[in-house]
Order: C-alpha cells, then structure tokens, then sequence
C-alpha cells in the first residue's frame, strides 16, 4: 500500500505523524511541500486544504494528524488471516461475547442470554462512565437514579439471565477455525498479569467512549459534584447558577446553547482566540447574552470543598491567571474510542466509531455493536441500552440462520420459537 506524507520541515505535527508511521513500521514517501510547488498544487487537488499535513494512505486523503483515521485507513491495507486453534484446548466456545460491560454490553448480554444464547461479558470495568454519575434523571422508568445503582441492577439481570462476566480488558480480536473448519473468533483478555482466550461464534462489540478528561488537579474528585462529561444528562441540575464549558468545537458550542436558557451565566473556555465548530452555531452563542467567552486560555484547575466551587483559567498569550466562581464544569473536549484492536476486521468512521447497519450489523458477519463506540450521533444510555438490544437480536438471528423478523421478548421466550 501507498503511503505519502505531504509536510514541511517546520510543522510539528508532520513530524509527529511521520513518526508515529515509522513506529508502526510502515514506509512512506516524505514530501516537502514547502519546497516542491508540484507537489503543494497536488496536496491541495487532492485534500482541498492549504495546510500540512496531508498524508495519503492508500488513496484515502487525511488531514492534520488524526490518529484514528490513520489506522483505519492502514487497516485497509491488511487482511488479518484467520487463525487455526484447537477446539479440544479451550474450555468453552460461546455463543456469542459482548466486550463491554456497560449499558449497551449489560443490555446486550441479558437478551442474547434470554434467547439462550451462552453469553460472556468482558469488560475492563463494569459500568464504564455511568457508574460515576451521581443522579440520572432522563432514563425511562426512573425519575431520578444513581448511575453506579443503574450498573448494580443492569448486572444483576444480565447474570439472572444467565450471562457469565469478567473483568479483564479485550485487547486483540482475530477470526478462528475450528477443528472441524467452524468459523469462530478468538478474543484474548488480560488482567493483572493473565491473559486468557475465549471463543465464540459471534461478537458484539460494546466498549463505549470515553469522554477527554482535562487532567487538571480538583478535576477527578469533582466528577459528579459538578464536574459532568454530558450536558444532556446534567444541565437540568444546574437552573439558574454559574457554568462553565470547556472546549471549542460543535458540542461545546451546543453545549453552550443547552445551559443558557437554564443557567445564570455559561462561561465558555477555549484555549483558541477561533472555534472549530459551525458558524451559525457560534453566531446563537454570540448571541446569548448570559454567554461570556474566554479565549485564549486553559483551565488549570478544579476547586471545592463538597461541590465545584470555581475554576483557575490561565490566559496563553498574557499569561494572566483569574478564578471564575461557577458550580457546574462542563467538559467538552471530544472523546476516544478504543477500536485499534478491532480495526483490522471491521469498518470504522473517520473518528474510529465502528460503522453499522440499523440492527447493528458491521461490515463483518458475525460481528455486531453497540452504543457510544458505533457511529449513532445519540450518546445517551437509554440509546446505547437499545442498541444492545438490537445487536443480541440481530446476533441470535445469525447464529440460527434467521433472516430479520419481528421478534417480542418481554416474557421468557423459548429460543427455538
């Protein structure tokens, strides 16, 4: 496969990307655009952009130093062959194995359970992001719930159903053979110092995502005592106090947009003088009088005793440091998915979310997803809770050979109906 990397000597990450190809041990064209006008005018045909770097991976064009989509375009390039295991030396070969243990996994695995599939949830940690939520208000059938209490009952049910659990982290996906020539997969999981493998015949893939932190001192301990990942779930809580949001782009925008009609004041700091999110969406917050920007500077820490009480910002250009007094930080600096071990066999986006039909179906059969780690736009958990069901569903489906149906599951359904 073709690699070129259109750059120039003095943009930083251009070197970051060539280094980060050359760690991977992948060669590629280095091309100085700064020096060769040909080569800029091709840059630019290509990408439409007048900035470095450009980097072309087998035909498929990116711009800037975008990690996920630079793996998912060096995955096109590979064909993972899958590998020969003796049956005879495993345990067990489920029906199907949810990796991911939080709404859309746990939802996931009780449906694949009740349709009498045997069912195994590995998950790094169980619960993921809503287990540290203090109080859910928008999930149907509760007026207001902790999240780690959702967690604790989602568990329950999936292991009543018959799911078996455990807390290792999946770190590699790769097809298998049987030795009758059954097409299986193979997932390895690893905890402390163990890794085991386990095989299956369908997978659904549930990781979720994992919201950017700041990395601020006060930011870890503040986490549902107003510090808040989703403002969707949250902004409710904070009518008529001071808020801040922190980021630049389209969801810190909306962000803004969401708090103002509820909050007295929304901050919004950006640590750019410009926002990467769309112009009309920028011109609404403009527009907002409640709305106060503060540019060019960074958070550089949490502060409270019980709850956040205010937030240090430093500016970048005057080096000047203030305290703004708000009792809600809400931090919108975009979130990462852990795809990199999956990529080589399914289809991602350009953000690295795995790309799926509308049952859950990937570009690989016998692999299915859910939830925040897919590329649904709607990250919400009673969201992520119905893609896991759809996902079980449409993996039952598969391993009978059914096509798409109508299906009821709200008693005990016998798996042969």
């Amino acid at each position: 496969m073709k690699v070129k990397v259109y750059s120039t000597e003095q943009c930083p990450y251009c070197h970051m990307a060539k280094d980060y190809l050359a760690a991977k041990g992948v060669p590629f064209d280095d091309i100085n655009v700064g020096e060769d006008r040909d080569a800029a005018n091709e840059m630019i045909e290509k990408s439409g952009q007048m900035g470095v770097p450009v980097l072309d991976i087998g035909g498929d064009i990116i711009v800037g130093f975008d990690v996920p989509r630079i793996d998912a375009a060096l995955a096109k390039g590979t064909s993972a062959k899958p590998r020969k295991v003796k049956v005879d030396a495993l345990k067990k070969i489920y029906d199907a194995i949810v990796i991911g243990g939080s709404a859309a996994g746990l939802t996931a695995a009780m449906y694949a359970s009740r349709r009498n599939l045997k069912t195994l949830v590995i998950a790094k940690d169980v619960g993921g992001q809503i287990s540290v939520i203090k109080s859910i208000e928008n999930y149907p059938g509760f007026e207001q719930v902790q999240g780690s209490d959702l967690v604790k009952s989602m568990k329950a049910q999936a292991e009543k159903s018959g799911a078996e659990i455990v807390e290792r982290d999946a770190v590699e996906l790769n097809e298998a053979e049987g030795d009758g020539g059954q097409k299986l997969f193979v997932v390895k999981a690893c905890g402390g110092d163990k890794c085991e493998e386990h095989l299956c015949k369908m997978v659904i893939l549930a990781m979720g995502k994992t919201p950017r932190s700041l990395g601020v001192p006060g930011e870890e301990g503040m986490i549902g005592r107003g510090v808040s990942y989703c403002v969707t779930c949250d902004a409710p809580l904070f009518k008529g106090k001071d808020v801040a949001v922190v980021g630049g782009g389209n969801s810190a925008i909306d962000a803004a947009l969401v708090l103002s009609p509820l909050a007295r004041k929304v901050y919004i700091v950006h640590r750019r003088g410009e926002f990467r999110a769309f112009e009309h969406a920028i011109a609404a917050a403009k527009g907002r009088k409640n709305v106060e920007f503060v540019l060019d500077s960074l958070v550089t820490a949490v502060s409270g005793k019980k709850f956040v009480e205010s937030i240090s910002v430093e500016n970048k250009k005057t080096g000047k440091k203030s305290e703004l007094k708000v009792e809600g930080v809400f931090v919108e600096i975009g979130s990462d998915v852990n795809t990199k071990f999956v990529s080589h066999l399914v289809e991602l986006d350009e953000n690295g979310q795995v790309k799926t039909g509308k049952n859950g179906e990937t570009s690989h059969a016998g692999i299915f997803a859910a939830g925040d780690v897919t590329d649904t736009p709607f990250k919400q958990i009673v969201v992520a809770a119905g893609d896991g069901c759809k996902a079980a569903l449409s993996a039952y489906n598969h391993v009978h050979g059914f096509e798409s149906r109508y299906m009821v599951d709200w008693s005990k359904q016998n798996s042969n109906k």
